[in-house]
């Protein structure tokens, strides 16, 4: 009797033991190796640059040996963590000392023409491996803004002069009583195509970005995707450094984790808010500065690696 017990068990305990391999296998499959390097950032790495922001931020107000001093310790502490953070922490600072605290770096302003003429001497190559980055501005009721039509009108200019380039239009449904939840993105594509009759096939839309950072992470996954390697931020003056404070590190992050080169070529600008300082663009450039790790983070566990 027990004999026969022992037997009608046995295939039991098989399947018991084949279902726990299963679920063990698994696990493992899912785990990432220990040696892999991840294409995310870690904890460690962000509070090492959200550090620097920090500093930057005092930095920003008043200028001391000390702070320097300070930064240097810090990214000397990313060099021996992770190569590619203590890359994308010289990106941050190169953008800082040679663009934002610059104060003979080139702002570049269109002057109402019909063609891009101030952009004849910046380095632009007509090709469709560059774009314009057209960056949003809150709409009203859906509508757009008197300075976000300017950036367009520069946009125009620039494609009369750049017929080869590509054309993105940034940011995400903003502005009161939007009832169509119409985004910044589309209202500038569509003004680009109907009102400036710019090839549709050239204009791409970016509509997902409640601010600066997130059109900074959204666009270069649309550059990489359409194998564009050279970009122009057309923007306001005031917003310019602005962006450049978090699509220069982000050009870094592509280079380092996506083995995909980007370089910002020139600027263009409209005259917006004339009355706002230099300082207002720092500030806010490093507010939004620490959301882009997240950000990235986030793109990549939505799309992977495309």
């Amino acid at each position: 009797m027990k004999e026969l017990i022992r037997k009608s068990c046995f295939p039991f305990r098989r399947a018991a033991v084949s279902i726990l391999l299963a679920a063990v296998l698994s696990v493992c499959i899912c785990l990432p190796s220990a040696g892999a390097d991840p294409a995310v950032f870690e904890k460690r790495g962000v509070k090492y640059f959200n550090t620097i922001i920090e500093l930057l931020r005092e930095e920003n107000v008043r200028q001391t040996p000390n702070l320097r001093s300070r930064i240097e310790n810090v990214i000397e502490e990313i060099r021996k963590y992770r190569s590619s953070d203590y890359e994308i922490a010289l990106s941050i600072m190169d953008c800082w000392d040679n663009i934002a605290m610059n104060k003979e770096y080139p702002i570049l302003i269109w002057q109402g023409g019909e063609s891009a003429d101030e952009l004849a001497d910046s380095g632009i190559v007509n090709s469709s491996a560059h774009a314009f980055i057209v960056m949003g501005y809150e709409l009203a009721g859906g509508k757009m803004r008197d300075e976000l039509k300017l950036r367009c009108d520069a946009a125009a200019a620039a494609a009369r002069t750049y017929p080869d380039a590509w054309f993105i239009g940034t940011g995400g449904v903003t502005g009161p009583n939007n009832r169509q939840h119409r985004s910044e993105g589309q209202a500038i594509a569509d003004y680009l195509t109907k009102q400036c009759g710019i090839d549709p096939s050239r204009v791409l839309v970016e509509g997902d970005s409640a601010n600066t950072a997130g059109n900074a992470v959204n666009v270069f996954r649309l550059l990489k995707l359409h194998d564009i390697h050279t970009i122009t931020i057309i923007t306001s003056a005031y917003h310019q450094v602005w962006c450049q404070l978090l699509f220069y590190p982000m050009a870094e992050v592509y280079r380092q984790y996506e083995d995909y080169d980007v370089r910002i070529v020139a600027n263009y600008n409209v005259i917006g808010q004339a009355d706002m300082k230099p300082e207002y663009g720092r500030k806010s450039g490093l507010s939004q500065l620490s959301q882009i790790f997240g950000k990235y983070n986030d793109s990549k566990k939505r799309y992977g690696s495309d």
